[in-house]
């Protein structure tokens, strides 16, 4: 099983990670919002990035350099595998899995 790669042209995208998946991966979408939950225990390096709305997240990300209003990037948990997020028609928004909470 690849990285997860989810992306859309016409409206929003929305994926949870399995409890433990620290793969990293791409989402996006160019007509409307990214959500995605992760396993606040993974160790990943976050690039999140929206020019259609802001970029929020539950999660501790230690960051890297300024923090903006529409994007993230950073390292949970000390980093890892490349968890790459984008948005051009909304936010994005990274939380914490329903489970993991």
């Amino acid at each position: 099983m690849g990285d997860p790669d989810a992306h859309s042209s016409g409206g929003s995208v929305t994926v949870a990670f399995a409890t433990g998946n620290a793969r990293g991966g791409v989402l996006s979408s160019s007509g409307g919002g990214v959500r995605t939950e992760l396993d606040p225990a993974v160790a990943l390096t976050i690039d999140a990035s929206s020019s259609g709305g802001s970029v929020t997240s539950d999660l501790r990300v230690t960051t890297q350099g300024r923090m903006e209003r529409n994007s993230i990037r950073g390292d949970l948990n000390g980093g890892g595998a490349l968890l790459r997020v984008s948005s051009s028609g909304g936010g994005v928004r990274i939380s914490a899995s329903p489970i993991n909470k």
